[in-house]
């Protein structure tokens, strides 16, 4: 996935400065729906323009790595949200 498409659904870029990491600076996205958290690798772990994924804050082996998947799946569960 790149980032435009990841920007495209509503996740938010979160920087982190070469003081907070302790070594260098990096990025990644997060995105949230009730309590449902998701967020994506660390921009140094990212291989290539379009080697972005997608995973769940507390169970990270779920990995999404098609941009259709990861839409058609917010889409569900924006849709389906209790306030």
């Amino acid at each position: 996935m790149t980032e435009q498409e990841l920007k495209s659904v509503g996740f938010e870029k979160v920087t982190i400065s070469k003081e907070e990491s302790g070594s260098k600076p990096y990025h990644y996205y997060e995105y949230s729906i009730g309590n449902i958290g998701f967020m994506t690798q660390p921009s140094d772990q990212v291989k290539g323009k379009d080697g972005w994924f997608v995973c769940f804050f507390d169970y990270d082996e779920i990995e999404i790595y098609n941009y259709n998947d990861l839409k058609a799946l917010l889409d569900v569960l924006n849709n389906n949200k209790i306030d």
